[in-house]
């Protein structure tokens, strides 16, 4: 909290005032600001900042991306079970110590860039298993989602996780068909 504290205070001051903040003054001898990752200036949940003070602007962070980690995980399950368990997945995701710690920590670049992923996997999942026009858009609009909001070793990890995932999915498609191989392979190159 002492560091994005400071940082979303000094964002939403400067772009009330209509300055764009490209420089920090208050750190060492000034360093880039609008350029670093964890400032998250152009993730659209950043606005909530500019029009609420800093402690309403984190509750509602807060409680605005545990919805959308509970709903994604919840998607994501549904894949493979029912509703019941999916619940209970969720439910489980969103009170783990991961997150807890996350918010306890005040680390909201990891926890706001963190709870896309279930998005992510769902989207890489529903697009090998039924590929669609709407699934791509949604795996775009995630990962540039996931990309902006500040944590950039989450967005490796996914990275990783999809290429392995999709080379899993060729080498079993390769027994499958040529034509589904060819497919598959279409999916991993887009």
């Amino acid at each position: 909290m002492t560091q994005f504290y400071y940082w979303k205070g000094y964002l939403a001051e400067n772009i009330r005032k209509g300055i764009i903040p490209y420089w920090n003054p208050y750190l060492f001898s000034g360093t880039p600001f609008l350029a670093h990752p964890a400032v998250a200036f152009f993730y659209p949940f950043t606005i909530l900042f500019i029009l609420f003070p800093l402690n309403i602007s984190f509750s509602y962070i807060y409680l605005l991306h545990l919805i959308i980690a509970g709903i994604g995980l919840y998607k994501l399950s549904g894949i493979y079970s029912d509703k019941i368990s999916s619940t209970v997945s969720s439910l489980v995701f969103i009170f783990s110590g991961y997150f807890s710690a996350r918010i306890y920590a005040g680390h909201i670049d990891l926890y706001t860039t963190a709870v896309w992923i279930p998005w992510i996997i769902y989207f890489t999942v529903s697009i090998y298993n039924r590929p669609g026009k709407r699934k791509y858009l949604g795996f775009i609009v995630v990962l540039s989602l996931l990309i902006l909001a500040g944590y950039s070793a989450y967005i490796l990890f996914s990275s990783l996780f999809i290429m392995f995932f999709s080379f899993y999915r060729i080498i079993i498609a390769k027994k499958d068909s040529f034509i589904r191989f060819f497919k598959l392979m279409i999916c991993f190159f887009i």
